[in-house]
């Protein structure tokens, strides 16, 4: 071995072979070739031919490694060319691989213009300083394409001391070229991204140096790019020492997982200042301690963070000021307020409400609306919230019964609106309620003065009738009376005596029905009945000179009302009309059905309605008085003949019954009264009576103190088919069954010396508790009575088959119960 460079075999001009030595150890020469040092640090081969088979081999290994030699008399201007060489210029061989002689001008020629002036500087120098020379160039080859290569050279001096000749190899870099230049064009893409992505990049190590940064880093730092070089930059000098830790526990994380969690920390800036950034890295390199860190600049999101909790800080107040301010609201406005959720919770409540209903805030909120209402309120109520949470807006005015916590019941008016969110889903009801027990009480002792009132304008009329009817009676019997062997005649003024008595009776029970004080309660009502009821009462009412004339249809469907204040209101009205009528006239009863559409004249909801109304063929009002005739107190009539409620309370009634009023008049042509009611649903239809029970020879234990109608009540009743025993009293009563009588059944008066018909009961049902009671009375208030609630109450008079048949069923009720 010898020691020197390492040697590229070059065939240079003649078929002389040489080496171009590139720093290694050469074997040394083979036999027979002599080696000769060359000036310059090369090696020439002996100067004789070299055998054609040498050369042949030499050839293949330049084109196998794609490399080319070339000897340049630098003097003489020319270059030879090996055809390896002479290949990668593209210039045309000699026959047998050998080229010929390139004038160094022509060779120049073949390099691409841009290209030359760099490769005649580089060669100057190297002729100049007798050295060696490394080029890059692009040639053009013959068929117009372009070609890089590479050429690495050394220039020799001739015995002068001057350049005389270079040697050296060329080698296609074409594709070496390419491909540095797409990672070139690839790093350069790749770090313009960098610079232009907001995020800053850093590639530095473990042991805390930045080699390397984007421009978006320096700016989150405040440094700037000469600091960079200057290798000034540190990232655990730009960090502050207590979040040193936090750095070394995610470098130990990286090493052992291989995953980087990102982490929050913060960087010095050159002003002393803080900047707060998230932090991810990677660790690359053989040995493990390179770093490429992403680093994002958190100074905004702080910033909005801060604003954010100072906005929330700032809301939060505000929200509790109005929260305190509706809390004031609440307690200080003179109303009773709730609010509650979708499943009816109380969630607020005024000091109002509570005050009025005696209960403390923590006993209602969380419970539900119901709990407080009676049982027939809770049912409406739960029905109506349904409503509400469904779709509608608002849970118009109505009327429930609240009980206090002292037990005590209170008649409310509630009010509600729905609050929804974007989507429409309900979120809460905000409601009111107000007190009107006071008031439904002074409405309730108006109707009880507009019902005296009533009566009082038609006692002539009724008297009248009674009159008649006790004058029919009486002569019949006494006609009976004197010849009470003609049986026809008897059988004919009997007939004549009971239709009279039957009548009587009538208008008796429409009387003591007009007259009653019971709960209103909206039901299904016969508009039919109700009209031949008004019909009844007016008959001696009206007086002769007034026709009356009742025009309703079979099959007409029941309406939804209270029947108490319907008749009421009609009996009103049409005893209005008789005082327009003064000379006399027609009154005309009518009902119909009527279906109100949408934007109707009388602002009725759509769907069906029964039309009740009232024609007279009076003095009529003019436009000023019609304007008024439902004010409240207003009247025409002299002082002490009217109270000026009648039409108002009529046009009140109707639309607290979802109907309406309407009044056409004109001075001279009559006035007509038509009030719109909703028909009822079939839901609300009256349940069918129950079935008679059977007969079977009821025991019947009968407790009055009159003895003339106790005897034609027992005979009667016996008649029906009852077994009667007759008791003079309360005590009486007591004594017999004491004795050991059995009865089914206890009919007993209820006005009564000593122990009256409710007290009476109250014994039997305390001691005989399996013993039914039925209480008979002529009066019309049934609150009146001083019975336990539930007591059945039949009121007179009766016919003998009807009370017998009433008899028969309370008896047989708690059997089939």
């Amino acid at each position: 071995m010898v020691q020197t460079r390492f040697l590229v075999p070059i065939l240079l001009a003649a078929g002389r072979l040489g080496c171009m030595s590139l720093g290694a150890l050469l074997p040394a020469p083979a036999a027979g070739l002599a080696a000769v040092a060359l000036t310059g640090g090369g090696w020439l081969l002996g100067r004789r031919l070299v055998p054609e088979a040498a050369l042949e081999n030499v050839h293949q290994a330049q084109q196998a490694g794609g490399v080319g030699t070339y000897e340049w008399a630098i003097r003489r201007g020319i270059r030879h060319c090996s055809a390896g060489s002479a290949a990668l210029y593209g210039l045309v061989t000699a026959p047998g691989g050998r080229a010929g002689p390139v004038p160094f001008a022509a060779w120049m020629d073949r390099i691409l213009p841009e290209d030359r002036p760099a490769v005649s500087a580089a060669l100057d120098r190297a002729i100049a300083e007798c050295g060696p020379y490394s080029l890059e160039f692009r040639v053009r080859l013959s068929d117009g394409g372009i070609r890089w290569l590479g050429d690495r050279g050394r220039v020799l001096a001739g015995a002068d001391g001057r350049a005389a000749r270079g040697v050296g190899t060329i080698r296609d870099i074409t594709e070496e070229r390419g491909a540095t230049a797409e990672l070139a064009t690839r790093e350069a893409t790749l770090w313009a991204m960098l610079e232009a992505n907001p995020i800053g990049v850093l590639r530095g190590d473990i042991h805390g140096r930045i080699h390397d940064a984007n421009d978006a880093l320096l700016r989150i730092i405040g440094r700037n790019q000469a600091e960079l070089a200057a290798g000034l930059l540190r990232w655990d000098s730009l960090t502050p020492p207590e979040w040193l830790p936090a750095d070394a526990a995610t470098i130990a994380e990286v090493q052992a997982t291989g995953r980087c969690s990102p982490y929050e920390k913060e960087y010095w800036r050159t002003d002393g200042s803080r900047v707060p950034i998230l932090v991810g890295f990677t660790i690359v390199g053989e040995r493990k301690d390179e770093t490429i860190a992403f680093v994002l600049d958190l100074t905004e999101r702080k910033q909005a963070e801060a604003a954010l909790l100072r906005a929330k800080t700032d809301l939060e107040q505000r929200v509790a000021e109005r929260t305190a301010e509706l809390r004031r609201i609440y307690d200080r406005t003179p109303a009773a307020f709730h609010s509650c959720d979708a499943a009816g919770r109380i969630v607020e409540v005024s000091a109002e409400w509570l005050a009025f209903l005696g209960y403390a805030r923590d006993e209602a909120l969380g419970r539900r609306i119901p709990d407080f209402l009676t049982p027939e309120s809770g049912i409406r109520w739960e029905a109506a919230a349904v409503t509400l949470r469904q779709g509608g807006d608002e849970m118009r005015e109505v009327e429930y019964r609240m009980r206090r916590r002292d037990g005590e019941v209170v008649d409310v008016l509630l009010r509600a609106r729905a609050e929804r969110d974007a989507a429409g889903v309900f979120l809460r009801s905000y409601a009111v309620i107000l007190d009107i027990t006071a008031r439904n009480q002074a409405e309730a002792r108006l109707r009880e003065a507009q019902k005296l009132e009533a009566l009082g304008r038609i006692a002539g009329g009724i008297a009248h009738d009674f009159n008649n009817i006790l004058q029919v009676v009486a002569g019949a019997l006494r006609l009976m009376q004197n010849q009470p062997k003609d049986a026809d005649r008897v059988r004919r003024y009997t007939r004549a005596a009971l239709e009279a008595a039957e009548r009587g009776a009538g208008v008796t029970r429409r009387m003591l029905s007009f007259a009653r004080r019971d709960q209103l309660q909206s039901g299904p009502v016969a508009p039919a009945a109700v009209l031949e009821g008004l019909a009844t009462l007016l008959h001696g009412a009206l007086g002769p000179d007034i026709r009356l004339e009742v025009e309703a249809p079979a099959g007409l469907p029941p309406l939804q009302a209270d029947r108490m204040q319907l008749d009421l209101v009609l009996f009103n009205l049409a005893l209005n009309a008789r005082d327009a009528m003064p000379r006399g006239g027609l009154l005309r009863l009518e009902a119909a059905t009527e279906q109100a559409e949408a934007d109707g004249a009388q602002g009725l909801t759509p769907g069906r309605y029964l039309r009740l109304s009232l024609r007279d063929t009076g003095i009529g009002m003019d436009a000023a008085t019609l304007a008024r005739a439902t004010e409240p107190f207003f009247t025409t009539k002299e002082v002490g003949k009217g109270t000026g409620l009648g039409l108002a309370m009529a046009h009140g009634f109707a639309a607290q019954s979802g109907g309406a009023l309407a009044i056409e008049s004109a001075q001279g042509q009559g006035t007509r009264v038509t009030l719109w009611l909703p028909e009822a649903s079939a839901e609300a239809a009256a349940p069918a009576p129950p079935a008679a029970p059977a007969r079977h020879g009821l025991r019947l234990l009968m407790v009055e103190d009159e003895a003339p109608l106790r005897g034609v009540m027992a005979t009667a009743l016996r008649e029906e088919g009852l077994a009667v025993t007759e008791a003079a009293s309360g005590a009486a009563a007591l004594a017999l069954l004491e004795s050991g009588s059995r009865f089914d059944l206890v009919l007993t008066d209820h006005a009564m010396p000593s122990m009256t018909g409710g007290m009476l009961a109250a014994e039997l049902g305390r001691r005989w508790p399996g013993l039914p009671v039925v209480i008979l009375t002529g009066n019309a208030e049934t609150a009146a009575l001083d019975m336990a609630p539930g007591t059945p109450v039949l009121r007179k008079p009766l016919g003998p088959a009807e009370l017998a048949a009433q008899l028969w069923h309370f008896a047989a009720a708690p059997a089939t119960a």
